[in-house]
């Protein structure tokens, strides 16, 4: 039987630790980016542009580039679906 994980610790109410990174990733809001959209910056989860979605981005350097839509950071880690027997696990 797999256990209920949720798919990140809030290290504070701007910043998480989730799963799938290594680093802390800290949660930019569409109303602080002042119109920019960064068109070369995809969800790690979903591989769609972040666009003017609210999303997290590593804390740890500009350079390592690895960002989440806040709705694929929120994504249960595991489910079940009508189409399989078993429940289904991200990782």
């Amino acid at each position: 039987e797999l256990k209920d994980v949720h798919p990140y610790e809030a290290i504070d109410e701007n910043m998480i630790q989730h799963f799938s990174h290594e680093h802390h990733l800290r949660l930019v809001l569409n109303e602080d980016s002042n119109g920019f959209v960064d068109k070369t910056r995809c969800c790690q989860a979903c591989s769609f542009p972040i666009q003017s979605d609210d999303f997290y981005r590593c804390n740890h350097s500009e350079d390592c580039g690895f960002s989440l839509h806040q709705r694929c950071a929120n994504l249960p880690r595991r489910t079940w679906s009508l189409l399989h027997p078993h429940p289904l696990t991200l990782k």
